[in-house]
């Protein structure tokens, strides 16, 4: 377990933490299009086999390409997950992570679990996400999810594809 989380550490650590200057305008742009909370299905597997939850991730805090909020769940067909090793149909937990320099992509690492959620901007309001947990209760998926309501004021992506 805690090979796990020094591996996840290292991956986050890998990723540019380099400020979002003057000269990456674009990139700090688009990374206030991060914040607010966003929603859709998410198709995983798991040990217990196929899953489909509705999820949500609500993103608060850019500030120099480091990001964090919380990532939920809610079971809607399927026998469930886990949370800490305990049978759930629903869990809430804390992320934190960094935004690539461009502003599209980021990286979370969830608490107290050990997933990985890797997402991107594929439009003005949507963002595809995958999630990764490695451990005794692996996890894959992979979902797009919707901004709910509008994008903050520092957003100012254009309404063309990224």
């Amino acid at each position: 377990m805690r090979s796990i989380q020094m591996f996840l550490l290292a991956a986050l650590a890998s990723l540019s933490f380099a400020p979002m200057s003057a000269a990456n305008n674009n990139g700090a742009a688009r990374a206030h299009c991060l914040v607010g909370t966003w929603s859709g299905e998410r198709v995983v597997i798991n040990r217990l086999g196929k899953q489909v939850v509705w999820a949500e991730l609500v993103l608060e805090t850019v500030d120099e390409g480091t990001i964090r909020g919380t990532s939920s769940w809610g079971l809607l067909t399927g026998e469930g997950g886990d949370a800490l090793d305990v049978p759930v149909i629903q869990d809430t937990e804390e992320v934190y992570g960094a935004i690539g320099r461009r502003g599209r992509e980021f990286y979370l690492a969830e608490s107290p679990e050990t997933g990985v959620l890797h997402g991107r901007l594929i439009g003005r309001n949507r963002m595809e996400v995958f999630l990764i947990q490695s451990g005794e209760w692996p996890v894959a998926g992979v979902s797009v999810l919707k901004r709910e309501g509008t994008p903050t004021p520092g957003c100012r992506l254009r309404a063309k594809r990224l």
